[in-house]
């Protein structure tokens, strides 16, 4: 014996079915990252590069790189910050402009070298080629197999009181 529905009833089963099986597709397959992509203000010959975020859901500690960077400069160099703490985000996206505008202006940007912008100290660190192809694979999706990624690592939280701006300095 066949049972039959009005539309209304129909359509509210098929919604509630249509939820439940949303309930079940993010509880077996969670949204793995969010990406949220920065663009710097241009420089003063018109180029520019981006700033990608990635963050997991819930997470308070995710990843940053450039993008666009190697294709301005000859060293093919874009810079990658892996375990960036949510709050930092803005001070380490001011720290890869400010990197970039000096490799860009025909300063060396160097492993070993520090950087300061208002929140955080950073430090410049090498990367192996193998990490280097795992993180072009794994992290900084948007960036040319080519290209020679820099490590920016946070090392300090608390920038003591100096001039405006950012600071630089050699090891």
């Amino acid at each position: 014996m066949k049972t039959q529905l009005n539309v209304a009833d129909f359509v509210a089963i098929a919604c509630n079915e249509l939820e439940k099986m949303k309930e079940e597709a993010n509880r077996d397959n969670p949204p793995t990252e969010r990406v949220a992509v920065f663009a710097p203000p241009r420089n003063t010959n018109g180029d520019q590069h981006l700033i990608y975020s990635v963050f997991d859901p819930g997470v308070d500690v995710g990843y940053l790189y450039t993008a666009g960077l190697s294709a301005l400069h000859p060293s093919k160099t874009e810079f990658i910050c892996t375990k960036c703490p949510r709050e930092h985000i803005v001070a380490v996206s001011n720290m890869f402009n400010f990197l970039a505008n000096r490799l860009l202006s025909g300063h060396d940007v160097c492993p070993n070298h520090n950087a300061s912008s208002p929140g955080v100290v950073c430090k410049v660190l090498a990367i192996s080629d193998d990490h280097n192809q795992t993180l072009l694979r794994s992290h900084a999706k948007q960036v040319d197999r080519q290209t020679k990624l820099l490590r920016i690592k946070v090392v300090s939280h608390a920038v003591p009181p100096a001039p405006p701006g950012m600071g630089w300095s050699q090891p």
